[in-house]
């Protein structure tokens, strides 16, 4: 139940940004397996370029001092990533002149989804997450966000992003985390529009989650 409504939410909550409807055409933007990071962006970009693309998504990747690498393309999490790791990823984009793409986007994760919906903290520090990655973004002069809500088990368990344990232990708590789903996805959708006024947003298998999963919720639940 937890998921559809998630979901479900956020995306009514994300409608306003998910672009001009006027609009005329379609675009076909890269993205799957391989998604490439600033570097491989840096070096491979005239060769990307030769595909039927209209655009295509990419990654942050981030580096602490050291030079491990803190994923930072996954930004629900309760912990803050620093803008100091973007540096590199900065300077790649620096040397990234899109010839023939015109429609590229900043790719987002829900993982790895260790948020709690009624932490404000954690929220706050997630949503800082998405602001720096999508602010350096911007050095490209990114369409929007790619958002890929998908994610996997951790040690043989959901996380509590989408399946909330106190949720599925009491479903009595059903609306409340309705309540917090659209808070938290307004959150989300203000946070973007607050870097990129004009962001698209485009978003993965989500509506697919909320419909196959509406078939679970119980006749009495909204």
């Amino acid at each position: 139940n937890s998921i559809g409504v998630a979901l479900a939410a956020l995306l009514l909550t994300s409608q306003p940004c998910l672009g001009d409807s006027t609009a005329t055409g379609k675009k076909l933007i890269g993205y799957g397996w391989g998604v490439p990071d600033t570097e491989a962006l840096r070096r491979d970009i005239r060769d990307m370029e030769q595909y039927p693309f209209d655009g295509i998504g990419f990654r942050m990747k981030g580096r602490y001092a050291d030079g491990e690498t803190p994923i930072a393309y996954y930004a629900f999490r309760p912990e803050r990533i620093e803008s100091a790791w973007l540096e590199a990823d900065r300077e790649n984009l620096r040397h990234v002149n899109f010839d023939r793409f015109t429609d590229n986007f900043v790719v987002i994760n829900a993982a790895p989804g260790t948020v709690d919906w009624f932490d404000d903290e954690h929220w706050s520090n997630a949503m800082h997450n998405v602001a720096v990655q999508l602010e350096a973004a911007l050095i490209v002069n990114v369409k929007g966000i790619l958002f890929d809500p998908e994610i996997y088990p951790l040690r043989g368990s959901m996380a509590p992003l989408w399946c909330p344990k106190p949720l599925a232990d009491d479903p009595a708590l059903f609306r409340r985390y309705v309540s917090a789903a659209r808070k938290r996805g307004r959150q989300f959708i203000e946070t973007i529009g607050g870097k990129l006024p004009d962001a698209v947003v485009l978003c993965l298998i989500q509506a697919s989650y909320a419909v196959t999963k509406s078939a679970a919720l119980d006749s009495t639940d909204p």
